[in-house]
């Protein structure tokens, strides 16, 4: 019963998605029915996905209609019920809907996404190189010092959500340059994105994490991208920390228990 614990325990850790068979005869209904549970539990999930995937490509053509009845509208001259239009449909209406669609897909597939071990480098890679294609790429000194083995628990498409909106926020505040670098001791792994822009306050880290809050309204957003990436650090056993860094910029570290091999 005490092994049987412990690989129960490791399937809410991630480490494994069903119970082992090698159990005795007198546990193995359980462990049975354990795992045909687990296994509807994925079919519920990605029927769930699934139902989101279709929310989103049925709500882009009503959106997109909404868009082009404003550019109408301006085009006869009702400038304010066009720029009301784009506001509710182009801004608020699909901001929401992106933010309710990621965190829907994060907390359905949380528990079997778990298990999935994603290297760090060649996501951080592919997201740099689609941000170098900005207007300023030339500008950016990035610097990516990520050991080849270096591991999160986390499923990949989350992590690159993850990923995307921090390093685009830190696209936004840097002067001259960008460090990702990866840290290990004491069985935690730790991922550090710096930048050498002006910083944040503490106050202005405490409300970062709120949903809607924007730091600075003359920079582009919606205020929701540390929202986001909070709930998925939450979702996966991630620690979020935001801090000054020694060049006065801030340094957002990721850090997390090392997935066993």
């Amino acid at each position: 019963m005490r092994r049987l614990e412990r690989d129960v325990a490791n399937i809410r850790k991630g480490r494994t998605t069903k119970v082992p068979g090698n159990q005795p005869d007198e546990v193995m209904p359980l462990v049975e029915a354990v795992n045909d549970l687990l296994a509807d539990q994925e079919k519920a999930i990605a029927h769930a996905r699934t139902r989101a995937a279709d929310l989103a490509h049925g709500l882009k053509t009503p959106l997109t209609v909404l868009t082009s009845l404003a550019a109408r509208l301006r085009r006869e001259g009702g400038t304010a019920a066009a720029d009301d239009l784009d506001s509710v449909a182009a801004d608020d209406m699909r901001r929401q809907i992106e933010h309710q669609l990621v965190l829907a897909r994060i907390r359905t597939g949380a528990q079997t996404r778990s298990a999935a071990h994603t290297i760090l480098r060649p996501q951080v890679e592919r997201i740099v190189h689609t941000l170098q294609q900005t207007p300023d790429r030339n500008v950016l000194d990035w610097q990516i010092e990520i050991g080849t083995g270096a591991i999160f628990t986390i499923d990949t498409a989350d992590l690159m959500e993850l990923l995307g909106n921090l390093l685009e926020n830190e696209v936004k505040w840097a002067q001259r340059k960008i460090i990702v670098a990866t840290q290990t001791a004491d069985g935690r792994i730790a991922l550090e994105i710096s930048d050498d822009g002006p910083g944040m306050s503490e106050e202005a880290m405490i409300r970062a994490f709120r949903r809607g809050v924007r730091l600075d309204e003359q920079r582009p957003g919606h205020g929701l991208g540390l929202a986001i990436a909070e709930e998925i650090c939450s979702t996966n056993g991630i620690d979020i920390i935001l801090r000054r860094n020694a060049q006065g910029g801030l340094t957002v570290r990721l850090e997390q228990e090392q997935p066993h091999a």
